[in-house]
């Protein structure tokens, strides 16, 4: 038995490696492939990086935000609406102007105050 050459470098070649017959490096098929393989790796490396950057807390989603406005918009629609009712009581018993006006500047104040501490209008 004779000993087989191994050949120097990077191994040798494999069978079928090396450019084939009938395919050109610049057909537009080739090159349509080469642009929507960039563009799928674009697009992963956008999607990798919205994902770190929600897990660090940078991007949040807009739906949550959303929904919180929402929540905070029916808080303060709820306090107000119950003012009139709230208030009335203590205005009628008022003797001037300058008393309803205090009365009804401690009621906003006192609506503001539980919305900036974040309580419901219901609590």
């Amino acid at each position: 038995m004779e000993p087989q050459s191994i050949p120097k470098g990077r191994g040798g070649a494999r069978p079928g490696s090396g450019p084939k017959k009938g395919v050109s490096v610049k057909s537009e098929a080739y090159l349509a492939y080469n642009e929507a393989r960039a563009k799928k790796e674009q697009h992963l490396a956008k999607l990798a990086e919205y994902e770190e950057k929600e897990k660090a807390g940078t991007l949040v989603n807009a739906d949550a935000v959303l929904r919180e406005w929402q929540g905070l918009i029916a808080n303060v629609r709820a306090r107000l609406l119950a003012m009139p009712s709230r208030l009335a009581a203590q205005c009628a018993g008022a003797r001037s102007r300058g008393e309803v006006q205090r009365i009804l500047q401690e009621g906003i104040n006192e609506a503001l105050e539980e919305l900036a501490g974040g309580r419901d209008a219901d609590a």
